[in-house]
């Protein structure tokens, strides 16, 4: 298996495990936009947005967040 194909099944894994806290039941935090915001950051990094690996928040960030 190339180290693509293993790459991507790792962070195919990560992502389908998320979880978005919903606040129901035991859970301590509520994290409901969990998944748009990660979404918000892929799409962020597939332009070209993102020069290093580490992330701040940014008026690109929230504003793509809030629309």
């Amino acid at each position: 298996m190339l180290e693509s194909e293993q790459k991507a099944k790792r962070w195919l894994g990560k992502l389908t495990r998320l979880n978005p806290a919903s606040g129901r039941g035991n859970c301590l935090g509520k994290a409901p936009h969990k998944p748009l915001l990660l979404l918000c950051i892929l799409d962020m990094v597939e332009a070209g947005e993102f020069a290093s690996k580490v992330f701040t928040r940014s008026p690109g960030l929230v504003l793509r967040f809030r629309t």
